[in-house]
C-alpha cells in the first residue's frame, strides 16, 4: 500500500487542500476516498471535442433558420424569466440592504456593458444551454477591484491539442475524482489560449450522465427529424414551385404544341387578332402542358392539392418527435391538436415542469454569481458583513405561471390555502411574488387602514367596524354596529 499523497487542489493558503490515499483493495478495511483513474473517460469517449463542436454548430443551424426550433426555445426562454433575487436567511436587515445592492449590480455585472444586464443573461444562459449545451462565465474583477462577470459560449472552451498528452477533455481539466479544477478558453491563435481555475469559472449545463464535465444540445436527439422536415419542405417548395408555373393543361393529337398553328394564328400587327378574326394571346413557355389524346383536343385549367394532408400530417408527427426532444411539448407550441379541459390542463403542466428544469439551472448559476459579486463587495467594504454570518441563503422568484383557466385555479389555490395544504410563498409563487414582500406590503396597507378608520371613527363618531366596511369593503352585505359616542 502507498502512502498519502496531496491533493492537485490547493486551499487560499497555498497548501494542499486534503490528502488522499491510494486506491486499495476491497479487504483492506475503510476508504475515504478511492482512485478509480479517469472516472470522466467514458463520457469523453462518446462526446469527444470533434462531436461537442458539430453538435454545436447543427444546433446553432436549427435554432437560426428553423422557425419551430427558434419559437419554442425563445417561448419557453420567455415565460422562465424574469428571476428577482431574494434573501431567505436570518438577518432580515442585511438581507434587505444585499438585495438593493445585487440589483444595482445586475445592471453593469457584464463586461460586455450595461445591455447585458441580469435578466438577458439569464435568457442567454438558458438559450445556450439548449443551443450549444452549455456556456461560460468568468468571474473577474476590474482594476478597482469591482466585480464583474465575462461570458464564453461553449466553442471558446476546447482542446487546442489533442492525443494521450493533453490534460484537457474538451476543453476541461479533471481531478482523479471527475471534478472539474481548470478550462482552458481557446483565442483566436494558441498564444491567445487562457487557462482559468475552477474556482473562477463557472461552466452552466444540465449534466444526463454522473461522469459528464460538457453540456450536449438539447436538440441533439433532434436535429436528425428537424433535418428531414427541412428537406422535404425544400423539396416540396420545388413542387410547388413547378407546379406555380403551370396554367393550362392541353390535350391534342401531337401531344406537342402546335407551332404550325400557331404561326397561322398570329395576331396582326396593329392588334385586330387573325384574319379569322379570332384574337390570341401568346403565355411564356411552360405555362401550358400539353398531353397526347386518342381523340379530339381540349384546354382546362391546372390543379394542384400540394401540399396533401397526408404531407402535412406526416409532417407534423415528425415536428412532434422532434419538440419532445427539447422538452417542449408540441400541442403547446403549434397546437397540432386542439387541446380542452382536461388535455389542455395536463399539457400547460407538463410546460410548467419544463419551465422549472430551466429555471433550476439558472438559478444555480445565478446563486454562484451574485454570492461570488456579494463576497466581493463585502471585502471591499461596500456592504457590512450579516450579523449572523448568514449570507449564502438565498431564491429566485420567477414570472406567474401560465393557466388554462386563470379563475378555476386561484380559486382552488384559495381553498388550498384556507385549509392549510397551501403556504403562503406556494401561494403567491404562482402569481409571480415572493411571499414576504406580499405580507409586508399587507401589514403596511392594514396598518393604513386602520389608522384612517380610528380617524374617520372619531370624527363622526361611528364605530371602527363601521368605519372599515366604508372605507374597505370586505362582504356584500356588511352588518352595521349601533352608533358610537365620539371618542374624546
Amino acid at each position: 500500500m502507498r502512502g498519502k499523497r496531496p491533493s492537485i487542489i490547493l486551499a487560499p493558503n497555498g497548501k494542499p487542500a486534503a490528502y488522499y490515499e491510494a486506491a486499495r483493495n476491497r479487504y483492506s478495511g475503510d476508504r475515504s476516498w478511492l482512485n478509480v483513474g479517469n472516472v470522466a473517460s467514458d463520457s469523453w469517449s462518446e462526446l469527444d471535442n470533434s462531436t461537442l463542436n458539430s453538435l454545436q454548430a447543427s444546433g446553432r443551424f436549427l435554432f437560426k433558420n428553423v422557425p419551430i426550433v427558434r419559437g419554442a426555445i425563445l417561448e419557453k426562454a420567455s415565460m422562465s424569466f424574469p428571476l428577482e433575487p431574494q434573501y431567505d436567511g436570518t438577518d432580515k436587515e442585511w438581507g434587505n440592504k444585499a438585495e438593493a445592492a445585487l440589483h444595482d449590480w445586475h445592471k453593469v455585472m457584464c463586461v460586455a456593458g450595461p445591455a447585458y444586464n441580469f435578466d438577458t443573461l439569464c435568457r442567454m444562459i438558458l438559450i445556450s444551454a439548449s443551443v450549444d449545451g452549455d456556456i461560460g462565465t468568468l468571474l473577474r474583477k476590474t482594476k478597482d477591484n469591482f466585480p464583474q462577470v465575462q461570458i464564453f459560449r461553449a466553442h471558446r472552451i476546447g482542446d487546442r491539442d489533442f492525443g494521450a498528452t493533453s490534460r484537457f477533455k474538451s476543453g476541461v481539466q479533471l481531478s482523479q475524482d471527475g471534478r472539474p479544477i481548470a478550462y482552458q478558453i481557446l483565442g483566436a491563435t494558441k498564444d491567445d489560449d487562457i487557462v482559468v481555475s475552477a474556482n473562477d469559472f463557472e461552466l452552466t449545463f444540465r449534466p444526463d450522465a454522473p461522469d459528464q464535465s460538457r453540456g450536449v444540445s438539447a436538440l441533439c436527439a433532434s436535429i436528425g427529424s428537424f433535418a428531414d422536415v427541412k428537406r422535404l419542405r425544400e423539396y416540396e417548395m420545388r413542387a410547388q414551385q413547378l407546379f406555380a408555373s403551370m396554367a393550362f393543361i392541353e390535350n391534342n393529337e401531337t401531344g406537342e404544341a402546335d407551332t404550325a398553328a400557331e404561326a397561322i394564328t398570329m395576331p396582326s400587327s396593329d392588334g385586330s387578332g387573325t384574319p379569322s378574326g379570332l384574337v390570341t394571346q401568346s403565355f411564356e413557355a411552360g405555362m401550358i402542358k400539353y398531353y397526347r389524346s386518342n381523340s379530339g383536343s381540349g384546354l382546362e385549367a391546372f390543379r394542384s392539392d400540394r401540399p396533401s394532408a397526408d404531407a402535412q400530417a406526416f409532417e407534423d408527427k415528425i415536428i412532434s418527435g422532434a419538440l419532445y426532444g427539447i422538452e417542449w411539448d408540441p400541442n403547446f407550441a403549434l397546437a397540432i391538436k386542439e387541446p380542452g379541459g382536461a388535455y389542455a390542463r395536463t399539457v400547460i403542466e407538463k410546460i410548467r415542469r419544463s419551465i422549472t428544469n430551466g429555471q433550476r439551472m439558472v438559478k444555480g448559476w445565478a446563486r454562484r454569481i451574485d454570492g461570488w459579486a456579494l463576497s466581493v463587495m463585502m471585502k471591499n467594504g461596500v456592504l457590512p458583513y450579516p450579523k449572523t454570518g448568514d449570507w449564502y441563503s438565498w431564491d429566485y422568484q420567477g414570472p406567474a405561471r401560465i393557466t388554462a383557466d386563470t379563475g378555476n385555479e386561484k380559486n382552488a389555490r384559495r381553498e388550498d390555502y384556507k385549509l392549510g395544504l397551501l403556504t403562503m410563498e406556494e401561494e403567491q409563487g404562482e402569481n409571480g411574488k415572493w411571499w414576504e414582500e406580499t405580507r409586508a406590503q399587507r401589514q403596511r396597507e392594514v396598518e393604513d387602514l386602520l389608522t384612517r378608520a380610528t380617524t374617520i371613527s372619531s370624527s363622526y363618531g361611528i364605530s371602527i367596524t363601521d368605519a372599515l366596511n366604508l372605507l374597505e369593503q370586505r362582504s356584500p352585505n356588511p352588518v352595521s354596529s349601533p352608533a358610537q359616542p365620539a371618542i374624546p
